[in-house]
């Protein structure tokens, strides 16, 4: 590949929570837990047991909120949050631009790992750290193929990078 690959978006809420799913085993796991509390819920409430009926469907309606909620704080203190990010990646490494606020370079070795939830690939920087792009970003999806197959080549396969 001899130029880069260029690709540019405004990040929104789902793709941070894409980034928080992917990050948090928790977050991530959440409505399987909700749907878990609001089954027991049921069950008590068929069985004539109100109050813990009624409290398990309140809990796991809290639990399938915690999210979204933790989201949206995050989106708050998220320094790219509503921002226009420009970005290129090439064989050495992969450049953010924010709006002239900010710029990143990411060189492929710091870069622990990535996943891709379908709508967002997600690159690891860190235990809780990272960068979502969504996959809007590109403008055709030749180009996402084409970085996700550098990342391939230069991270690894999807998941963290065996250190």
């Amino acid at each position: 590949m001899s130029t880069p690959i260029r690709f540019s978006w405004t990040l929104r809420r789902a793709d941070h929570l894409d980034l928080l799913r992917t990050s948090m085993p928790l977050i991530r796991f959440a409505p399987l837990f909700a749907a878990a509390l609001a089954v027991a819920g049921v069950v008590l409430l068929v069985l004539g047991q109100w109050l813990p009926g009624v409290l398990g469907l309140v809990l796991g309606a809290l639990v399938l909120a915690v999210p979204y909620w933790q989201a949206v704080l995050s989106e708050r203190h998220y320094p790219l949050a509503g921002k226009e990010i420009s970005a290129s990646a090439d064989q050495t490494r992969v450049k953010l631009d924010v709006a002239a606020h900010a710029h990143s370079e990411l060189a492929w070795d710091r870069i622990s790992g990535w996943s891709d939830t379908g709508r967002t690939i997600v690159l690891r920087t860190g235990s809780a750290g990272g960068y979502p792009i969504p996959r809007r970003a590109f403008t055709d999806p030749g180009q996402a193929a084409e970085f996700t197959k550098l990342l391939h080549a230069k991270v690894g396969a999807p998941g963290n990078r065996p250190r």
